[in-house]
């Protein structure tokens, strides 16, 4: 099982054409993370379910986040 945790491949397409979507959605991420900083156990689609040790989801999350940034990034530039 991957233990990789990605956002979708579509993420580009998903971001509402419009100035602060790309923010938005890396701010939505980053406060996942954080509430979410207990998860033992998370679900994600097409990959069953992965098992964390404390405080590794927001790790994740960060590098998933890393990982889009040319995607926001290109959104930031053509929307704001």
């Amino acid at each position: 099982m991957n233990q990789r945790l990605d956002f979708h491949p579509t993420l580009a397409s998903a971001l509402k054409k419009q100035p602060g979507a790309a923010a938005a959605f890396r701010e939505w991420a980053i406060d996942l993370g954080v509430e979410w900083h207990e998860a033992r156990r998370i679900a994600t689609a097409h990959n069953s379910t992965m098992a964390l040790g404390p405080e590794v989801f927001p790790e994740k999350i960060g590098a998933a986040l890393a990982r889009v940034k040319p995607v926001l990034d290109r959104h930031r530039d053509r929307y704001g």
